[in-house]
């Protein structure tokens, strides 16, 4: 009897082993995958270091810091889409942020939700699939497909974590400048340039980048 209460004891311990050594497998093979978000994370707050946000508004993000990277790791983003970028509000900007502009941003407004506060968006498009479309044209069939055009904040944030603007320039479909939509582009510089344009003109050097959500 006694052997046999040992021999379950030792089996028990085995499979308990076992089991924690398959779950600390398991997590050791999740932080695997999350080291190049992580990565990208440090990228993006060192930039947003360097242009002045208040330190109070980066740590709102660093607090979201692991479940926006979670969000991220699940997803299934096509190649050439960037997994995520961090939002700060325009509320939240100073007056040189934008450093070069042509607009107020005051006189800006979305036309899709946002959230109030730092948050993420999750699988980044460029532009470059609807390069040509007017805003208005690339609107419907972003909305077709399920996606959101980025706003006027997101497309300057965009601009600053990705050379983007190296291949073309950004409609805002998402927001609206008195009628017309803000585009985002490099002028005299490395700096990217807000200035506005008409809903209904294309032109193969613009494009409007998109997102599938935000959190």
């Amino acid at each position: 009897m006694e052997l046999s209460i040992i021999c379950i004891a030792i089996g028990i311990g085995l499979v308990v082993s076992l089991l924690i050594y398959r779950s600390s497998k398991k997590k050791a093979k999740e932080e695997e995958l999350l080291v190049p978000f992580r990565v990208f994370w440090n990228d993006q707050i060192e930039i947003l270091l360097n242009n002045h946000f208040p330190l109070a508004v980066i740590k709102q993000l660093q607090l979201k810091r692991e479940k926006i990277l979670a969000i991220a790791k699940e997803l299934d983003v096509p190649e050439g889409h960037t997994p995520f970028i961090l939002i700060i509000p325009k509320k939240y900007w100073d007056k040189e942020y934008p450093k070069r502009t042509g607009v107020d941003v005051n006189n800006i407004e979305n036309i899709v939700d946002t959230p109030s506060e730092p948050y993420a968006i999750f699988d980044i498009e460029d532009g470059s699939k609807h390069r040509g479309y007017s805003p208005r044209e690339a609107q419907k069939i972003l909305e077709e497909e399920g996606r959101s055009p980025l706003t006027a904040e997101e497309c300057i944030m965009f601009a600053q974590y990705v050379p983007v603007l190296k291949d073309h320039h950004l409609n805002c479909t998402g927001s609206r400048c008195r009628g017309d939509v803000p585009g985002v582009y490099l002028s005299g510089g490395e700096m990217p340039r807000l200035n506005w344009r008409s809903l209904e003109f294309g032109g193969v050097g613009w494009g409007s980048p998109s997102c599938r959500s935000r959190h």
